[in-house]
């Protein structure tokens, strides 16, 4: 009668306190880590007990700005780094009202709820004054612990199992901020924490490689001469009523003459209207059907950043192809393919991005991302990256419509986009930059990986065997 059942049975004397008797909270996946850590040998401490403050971010509405203060969402949280590339902003003015969740270089933060919950990174000298939401815990630690080795703890199955145990609620994962007080954690020798800042500040340097990231833009704007280009900035100008008639907008943010000058500037290339250039219609992805069993990745805007699509902690849907009424056409279903350009059709802080996949995944867009297939002339990762260059980046903030957040780029918009067909070695030239940017990260993974099971090694046998596991 029982079979295939998972039975874990307690005493009432082993029940953490009279708030935690919920089966899920005892279930082996979570006691197992946790007994075998206290049981290791190795001293434990509580996270109140390192930490001189534990703390979260801004609890009320953020006033976000184009420029100033940089603010941490959840998703710039990764798995032992903090991708800011992305970040939003606030203005100084309203920054200085958050003093209680303003960040300082080796915070250690833990997200706290959502899709992202239970990553943990370190923030870093760039982020130094920078602020975040509320669901981001914020650990400033007391001296004697390293954070780059907390934040790596807190990633490893150690401190996995712990803030999930902790994060089970009715609807989705949250812990909440006076629940990080019990949470145990492992401190090794003062050696062995060095060693693993070692390898995470390796790995996030190379997370960092602005030179890289930057260098295939670059080599763009040489090559369209406009590395030193100063557009005109006029405090007024005037159109024509039959210019306004044929664009069909009435919008003076439509008309800066930055937008003549840049292409009178270029116009010596190849230009072609990016609608042209296409295998098939530009087309937006769907509404998917989540299921996290479900068999195929989602990719949202959050998703899609300059220097990456982002494939790890993404929610998941049913296969769109199954069970579909109609026999409704593949290209009809969302599903991108390697080689795909995915560009962000709405949204004030995302609208416009672009990247392309370069992963053999299966996997959908929702219907905030447009899907781009280039012809063969056209190298897909040069057309993402000359859409996020300042040729790209013009055109979309002339063709968005909408306001107060509610902005989109059409994807009718979207094909009438000009794009410079540059010579096949320039092209190539980009390309490469941005392969090299990606194996570097792929490098990069692999030692936050090493870092993170390397804790797991000291707590399971010794730091012996962990230090010559990093050595292998």
């Amino acid at each position: 009668m029982l079979k295939g059942l998972e039975i874990n049975e307690f005493r009432l004397s082993e029940l953490e306190n009279e708030f935690t008797i919920g089966a899920e909270y005892y279930s082996p996946s979570f006691v197992t880590p946790f007994n075998a850590l206290m049981e290791s040998g190795m001293n434990t401490e509580s996270l109140w007990d390192i930490c001189r403050l534990i703390t979260d971010g801004d609890h009320g509405s953020a006033d976000y700005a184009d420029e100033g203060i940089p603010f941490l969402l959840s998703e710039n949280i990764r798995d032992g780094w903090v991708n800011y590339s992305n970040c939003r902003y606030i203005t100084p003015t309203h920054a200085l009202t958050l003093k209680r969740s303003r960040l300082a270089e080796g915070n250690v933060l833990i997200t706290k709820t959502g899709v992202y919950f239970g990553k943990s990174a370190v923030v870093p000298n760039e982020m130094d004054g920078a602020n975040t939401i509320a669901h981001v815990g914020v650990m400033k630690l007391k001296d004697g612990i390293d954070p780059y080795y907390l934040s790596t703890f807190m990633n490893s199955k150690f401190g996995q199992a712990q803030l999930r145990r902790r994060g089970i609620k009715a609807t989705r994962p949250e812990i909440k901020l006076l629940e990080f007080a019990d949470i145990q954690v492992g401190i090794p020798t003062s050696s062995f924490q060095d060693k693993i800042r070692q390898f995470l500040v390796a790995a996030i340097d190379i997370l960092e490689g602005k030179a890289r990231r930057e260098s295939a833009e670059q080599t763009l704007l040489q090559a369209l001469g406009l590395e030193n280009w100063s557009p005109p900035e006029p405090l007024s100008y005037t159109r024509k009523a039959s210019e306004v008639w044929e664009a069909g907008r009435l919008d003076a943010e439509y008309f800066p003459p930055i937008y003549d000058a840049l292409f009178d500037k270029i116009r010596a290339g190849e230009f072609v209207r990016l609608g042209d250039c296409l295998t098939e219609p530009l087309r937006r992805g769907i509404s998917p059907d989540y299921d996290e069993d479900g068999e195929v990745l989602v990719i949202n805007s959050q998703h899609v950043a300059k220097d990456q699509v982002i494939l790890e902690g993404n929610r998941r849907a049913k296969h769109p192809a199954l069970g579909v009424k109609g026999g409704v056409a593949a290209s009809r279903t969302g599903l991108v393919r390697k080689g795909d350009v995915l560009m962000n059709s709405t949204g004030h802080m995302t609208i416009g991005r672009c990247h392309c996949l370069l992963e053999d995944v299966t996997a959908v867009v929702d219907n905030h991302v447009a899907i781009i297939r280039p012809k063969a002339e056209l190298d897909p990762v040069y057309l993402a990256c000359f859409l996020n260059g300042l040729p790209g980046k013009l055109q979309t903030e002339r063709g968005f419509t909408g306001s107060s957040g509610q902005i989109e780029l059409r994807p009718d918009v979207i094909a009438d986009y000009l794009v410079w067909v540059a010579p096949w070695e320039t092209q190539m030239a980009i390309r490469n930059a941005v392969e090299s940017s990606h194996a570097a990260r792929a490098t990069a993974a692999e030692l936050l990986e090493r870092a993170k099971r390397a804790v797991e090694i000291a707590i399971e046998q010794s730091e012996a065997a962990a230090l010559a596991y990093l050595e292998a």
